[in-house]
């Protein structure tokens, strides 16, 4: 509900007449806010979750920062617009669907402990070989949900059903007005 608020906020809001960001100003909070958060994580082992929690305060203030941070970049290239817009519209998916608690606690927890047995220089390739291979399984599902919704007109049956069910409602609702409103 926060993260609704404060995003809502940042869209009503002029940011660049309210807020003075220049960016390396936003840098050095996202260094600032990551080094905390690494840092509390820790010391204080039992907060480590709360710390790294998509709601933690640490989360929102770089979710800010970065928001803020590529809000001033400008895309002129046409081929690198359509990849945004191809990749941006399914990173949420993407999100849901690696976080999914079955994806999350079969797959992904605890699965990753032989990286430890490989050297230093070599884990950071694993790491984001292993991240760009979940990004694509997951945005490969995404795109065969898009094309079975398209071919089985999922999306039309589904405005369907939202009709018939909202027909229904209101009949109840004037049934139920009659029968009570005497």
């Amino acid at each position: 509900m926060v993260l609704y608020i404060v995003g809502s906020t940042l869209k009503k809001l002029s940011i660049e007449r309210t807020m003075y960001t220049k960016c390396r100003h936003l840098v050095v909070a996202i260094v600032l806010c990551t080094l905390s958060m690494w840092v509390l994580g820790l010391l204080v082992p039992r907060i480590e979750n709360l710390v790294v929690m998509y709601n933690s305060p640490f989360e929102v203030i770089l979710a800010i920062c970065y928001f803020l941070l590529f809000k001033k970049i400008t895309i002129t290239g046409e081929k690198i617009k359509k990849w945004i817009v191809c990749l941006s519209g399914s990173s949420f998916s993407v999100y849901l669907i690696h976080m999914q608690g079955y994806i999350k606690t079969e797959i992904l927890e605890n699965d990753f402990i032989w990286i430890s047995g490989f050297s230093a220089w070599f884990i950071p390739v694993i790491v984001i070989g292993s991240a760009l291979a979940i990004f694509t399984s997951c945005l490969f599902i995404d795109k065969l949900r898009r094309f079975l919704f398209k071919t089985l007109y999922i999306e039309h049956v589904i405005r369907k059903v939202e009709m018939f069910f909202s027909k229904l409602q209101d009949s109840v609702d004037r049934n139920f007005y009659r029968l009570f409103s005497r």
